[in-house]
């Protein structure tokens, strides 16, 4: 079918759609206007009903209410008011009183119970003067139908009166009505001593007459002793309110109940058959019951097919209404009928606008695509080289170069231009082509002539095919003949480049090497340097701490001063040593980070700990600033908070009286959730000269916080800051300006991903049933080696695997000894590896030994140890860890320091002699080895060893490879390692076959070793001798 075609059929297809659409929409349109228009109806009819029962409440029966009595009410229940003092009656003309005499045989100067007569009638049980007064009183209303009856009881039920009106339906005083009373007569009599409000309906026992519901008020008579004497009942037929409701609204109306339905005709009341536009009216209230079980006790319907609206809603709401609902008729034929003939006219013009727009749809088509099959034509002759066909000009008034065929026209029209300035561009390309041909050759040539022998005539056989495909008349072919001569080129060219790539390579290799080397050496001297400053630095600061404590106890405060000098320029020393090695193990790609989850809050308040002294020194107020809930950060706590301490204490250095504030926010980049710790001052600040080097090694801003004096500092801080913060995944930043201040930015990613992790090749188990086997399951494939050296000597196979799941494999499959698991891992970690193995039944008694990177400390309790110091000494620390390692120091306990240089034995010795502990020197791993064979000659042995690793002759690893192989368990002592140089992770791995290794100690924290000595006491028992 022709795309035309097609669409004028979607078209029509549309235009079917939209019309039932609009049909659809008007008629659900319709309904729900029809369903609000209803309940408004319901609602308008039910509140008019309503307030015209309540208007005929209001004025014919609340009258009575003793509660609310007034004017010539007032005083009809009152016992102590003559109710009738000057009243004649009618009949006879007679007094009134006089006749209550008569009847009740007193005489004129007797006095009754009550004043009021009708009270004193009911006490006295005069029944029939109750009966008549009663009647005198309620005749008026009776007879002019105010009220449909009257009844009054005794509490004991017993009837006084009993007036009524007849009326509709049966006689309320009628030998056959049977008033249905709530809970039973003598209980509603009794029920209150309020007046009470209520619907009353009235059976007839003969079944002759129709049922009524009346209006009704119950109240009590009551004495001076508030004691009830009877009853009142009255009551109006709620048909004397249907009359007036239908006349007034110009409705038919009715009453439903779950057994019968009641018009105004079935009480008798001629009304014409028709009237306001209803016929049939029973028939029409027994049909609104059955819509009444489905649609419940109140809604409004139209019924089109019967011409009229239906309304039911409850006849009331009082007690004793029952399931009586009102149903009111309403007339709408003229209603429905001109809503009959608005959807027929709009029917109609739906149809007049579908075929219009039909029509008005192909002749738009037929235009549009008489230009479009025109345009396929000229489209085909420009394909096929004909250059002068074009479309004709177009005509009419929907005709346009706006349109879809008039922008066709001119893409046409552009094609046909761009196809002869390719024509032109061919011609062009083909004379170049030739001009370049004409150049290589010439190259070629010279070429030859450089030649010789072979290479020459293989040269001029290639310049002899090349002249004759630049001949070629064909374009194609003059193509293929220059790009084979560009290729012939370029490949005699390709020799000579290759031959000199080569000789750079191997020149660029030999220089690869030297650099290696130098590399070496480099991280040999600074490995050398470490321990060769160091220890020095272990007797300078070591001693000075010492001299400063004499100083204080013998009283020479004039030295004082200087002793402390020297120790904090020892400690500054110490500084530049650490932040050169850090960054020269940062260039040389060992410096490790140590990945731990930890709470951001924590750590802050660390750092607040830290600083706030700092801050104090220029009297500085130091603020920080994060939101609640920030969480925690999967990072190496220990460098970023070293990174936010050196932004700190240069803000601290640089402000004088001021403020320093750090501020954490979190925030989003590049789907990578990143924090940013932002140190903000209000300093002196720097110049934009200043700012551009602040970060560069040894550079140092010359700020200050007073005029004369400059800071001090290594210059290496933010260097390494900077470095730390890229080795973590994230950057620094620096905004600043002279005399205002400075901020500082340090952005790190909240957790740290390696992507550069990769796994080692899993291995295969096989025939070890009969052998130890270890399963070492870490994602480092380093790990696995070091681990499988050091179990190798012990005769134990190590089986690894690099992730989780294969571990698990493994571990099923050989059951081994034991297990040694990583903790941070990719993929599965440790612990969920671990809950996994210790919920097997089959696997849960197998050890387990948790493994993870940890910092140089938490390294050395992985190793069993204490603590972990590296030189120079802290002294105050060390004393701390001897004592928590050896407990109280006793002149029993003997610790062995083995060390290569006098001034650290000295040192230490004196230290803890000082604490109350017996040192034993040597000078090396072999004289260390002696001191202990003589002390196992005595039935002695040390308490402690501390051991130095970098020695002459025998150094700490080969003391502790001796040691552990030559000296029975039972003799062996537990073994801090105090070394000034810093361990390699291997050298950290060897550590660990050594099960007396009980940590390893930094020389410089003398003190933390005397603190792990002590607790290594406590762990291992009282002293040992």
């Amino acid at each position: 079918m022709p795309i035309k075609y097609q669409i004028l059929t979607l078209g029509i297809v549309g235009n079917l759609l939209i019309a039932g659409i609009m049909y659809f929409g008007s008629d659900f349109r319709e309904e729900k206007q029809s369903e609000v228009s209803s309940e408004s109806l319901a609602e308008l009819y039910e509140t008019a009903w309503f307030v015209s029962s309540e208007a005929s409440y209001l004025e014919h029966i609340s009258k009575w209410n003793p509660d609310t009595f007034v004017g010539d009410f007032v005083d009809f229940w009152n016992p102590e008011v003559n109710l009738f003092p000057d009243e004649a009656d009618e009949k006879t003309g007679v007094a009134l009183a006089r006749v209550l005499r008569r009847r009740s045989g007193h005489s004129r100067t007797d006095a009754g119970i009550y004043i009021n007569p009708l009270f004193d009638a009911i006490l006295s049980n005069r029944l029939d003067d109750a009966h008549f007064l009663f009647e005198y009183l309620f005749q008026g209303d009776l007879e002019s139908k105010n009220l449909s009856f009257v009844m009054v009881f005794t509490p004991l039920g017993q009837s006084v009166y009993c007036g009524s009106t007849g009326g509709y339906g049966v006689d309320p005083c009628g030998r056959d009505a049977d008033p249905v009373w709530p809970n039973g007569l003598t209980s509603f009599i009794n029920s209150t001593n309020k007046p009470t409000r209520g619907i009353i309906r009235i059976d007839d026992k003969s079944g002759r007459s129709r049922f009524t519901l009346n209006q009704s008020l119950r109240f009590s008579l009551k004495d001076n002793n508030d004691d009830i004497i009877a009853a009142v009942v009255v009551g109006r037929n709620l048909f004397e309110n249907l009359v007036l409701f239908e006349d007034k609204y110009s409705i038919r109306a009715g009453v439903y109940t779950s057994t019968e339905s009641i018009s105004l005709e079935d009480y008798g009341i001629e009304r014409a058959d028709g009237r306001f536009g209803i016929d049939d009216i029973g028939s029409m209230i027994a049909y609104a019951g059955a819509l009444k079980a489905n649609r419940g006790d109140r809604f409004s319907v139209p019924e089109k097919d019967l011409g009229a609206s239906i309304t039911v809603f409850p006849i009331s709401n009082l007690r004793g209404a029952g399931d009586a609902s009102l149903v009111v008729l309403k007339d709408e034929k003229a209603s429905y009928q001109q809503l009959s003939e608005y959807e027929l006219y709009t029917y109609i013009v739906i149809v007049i606008a579908f075929i219009l727009i039909s029509i008005l749809l192909l002749a738009v088509m037929s235009k549009a695509f008489s230009g479009i099959t025109r345009a396929i034509s000229v489209l085909e002759a420009l394909t096929k080289g004909k250059l002068d066909e074009a479309l004709p000009a177009r005509s009419g008034v929907l005709a346009s170069d706006n349109d879809e065929v008039g922008q066709l026209a001119n893409a046409l029209e552009s094609y046909r231009s761009q196809l002869r300035a390719l024509e032109d561009l061919r011609s062009a390309q083909a004379e170049r082509r030739r001009q370049r041909d004409t150049v290589i050759i010439e190259k070629m040539s010279v070429l030859a002539d450089q030649l010789e022998g072979g290479a020459k005539e293989l040269m001029l056989s290639d310049i002899q095919k090349m002249q004759v495909g630049t001949e070629s008349d064909s374009d194609q072919d003059g193509e293929t003949a220059s790009i084979e001569m560009m290729s012939l080129a370029f490949s005699r060219m390709s020799d000579e480049v290759n031959s000199l790539i080569q000789a750079r390579t191997e020149e660029l290799e030999v220089a690869r090497n030297e650099a290696d080397d130098a590399n070496l050496a480099k991280s040999r001297f600074f490995a050398n340097m470490s321990h060769e400053l160091r220890t020095p630095l272990t007797a300078i600061i070591g001693y000075g701490e010492m001299i400063a404590e004499d100083c204080e106890d013998l009283g020479y405060d004039d030295l004082l001063p200087d002793v402390k000098k020297i120790t904090t320029s020892g400690k500054y020393l110490l500084e530049l040593i650490n932040s050169v090695l850090d960054l020269q193990k940062i260039e040389a790609g060992k410096m490790e980070l140590y990945m731990t989850s930890y709470s951001i809050e924590a750590m802050l308040d660390a750092i607040r700990d830290i600083n706030t002294p700092l801050a104090e020194k220029n009297a500085n107020r130091f603020l920080i600033e994060y939101e609640n809930g920030i969480g925690t950060m999967f990072q190496d706590e220990t460098k970023v908070s070293q990174c936010l301490t050196n932004f700190l204490s240069n803000a601290f250095k640089f402000t004088s009286e001021g403020t320093v504030t750090l501020t954490i926010e979190p925030f989003d980049e590049n789907g990578v959730e990143m924090i940013r710790f932002n140190v903000q001052d209000t300093g002196v600040g720097m110049t934009p000269e200043q700012l551009v080097t602040v970060f560069e090694e040894y550079q140092q801003g010359e700020r200050s916080t007073k005029a004369e004096t400059a800071q001090r500092g290594t210059g290496l801080g933010l260097s390494l800051t900077k470095s730390y913060a890229e080795l973590m995944g994230g950057r620094v930043d620096a905004e600043s300006e002279k005399g205002v201040g400075s901020t500082f930015a340090f952005i790190i990613p909240r957790d740290f991903s390696n992507d550069e992790a990769s796994d080692a090749n899993d291995p295969i188990v096989r025939n070890l049933d009969d052998q130890s086997i270890v399963v070492l399951i870490d994602d480092d494939p380093a790990m696995h080696d070091v681990v499988r050296r050091t179990l190798s000597k012990s005769g134990v196979t190590m089986v690894g695997a690099t992730n989780g799941e294969r571990g698990l494999e493994i571990v099923r499959e050989s059951k081994p000894k034991l297990i040694l698991l990583d903790v941070y891992m990719s993929g599965r970690d440790g612990w969920s590896i671990l809950r996994e193995v210790k919920s097997d039944p089959e696997l849960k008694d197998i050890p387990v030994v948790m493994v993870t990177q940890l910092s140089e400390e938490r390294f050395a309790k992985s190793l069993g140890a204490d603590g972990y110091f590296t030189k120079p000494i802290d002294r105050k620390r060390f004393v701390e860890e001897i004592s928590r390692i050896l407990g109280e120091a006793s002149p029993s306990e003997q610790v062995l320091v083995i060390d290569d240089d006098e001034n650290t034995r000295t040192l230490l010795s004196r230290i803890l002699a000082e604490e109350g502990w017996q040192s034993i020197v040597a000078n090396d791993g072999i004289d260390g080895l002696e001191k202990i064979n003589e002390l196992g000659e005595k039935g002695q042995k040390p308490s402690l060893i501390v051991l130095d690793i970098d020695m002459p002759r025998m150094d700490g690893f080969e003391f502790l490879e001796v040691y552990s192989r030559d000296i029975p368990a039972e003799r062996r002592s537990p073994v801090l390692i105090f070394s000034g140089k810093d361990l390699s992770t291997m050298q950290h791995d060897l550590l660990v076959q050594y099960e007396n290794v009980r940590g390893v100690q930094s020389k410089e924290d003398v003190p933390g070793l005397t603190a792990l000595i002590k607790e290594i006491q406590q762990e291992t028992g009282a002293s040992v001798e």
